[in-house]
């Protein structure tokens, strides 16, 4: 089987930094970033509550959650459903709503 709904979805921690860092900030000019980014862009070393819809597998054999989240943003919460590898999410009890930073994600 190569792809699997998830009915009802299950709810997930999303690991957000696992998604979209892959040096963690620590590229050419990351000390250059302006203090207002710092202080209003989209947090990135955080888990975030989703919810998995399905599982797909890709064609290099890798398990892929198709999950749906929210980022926060400056100008309020910005709805996401993505592809997400199975590293970078894992199930959550449904009455838990918030993540710390650095619990990692499996």
């Amino acid at each position: 089987m190569l792809a699997r709904r998830i009915s009802p979805p299950r709810p997930v921690w999303i690991n957000v930094d696992a998604l979209v860092s892959h040096n963690r900030g620590r590229g050419p000019g990351a000390d250059k970033v302006p203090m207002v980014v710092r202080a209003r862009g989209v947090e990135l070393d955080r888990l975030v509550p989703g919810m998995q819809l399905a599982w797909l597998r890709s064609d290099r054999g890798q398990w892929l959650g198709v999950v749906t989240f929210s980022v926060q943003t400056a100008v309020g919460d910005l709805p996401v459903q993505q592809l997400v590898p199975s590293t970078a999410f894992r199930p959550r009890r449904p009455e838990t709503k918030r993540g710390a930073a650095g619990s990692g994600a499996s």
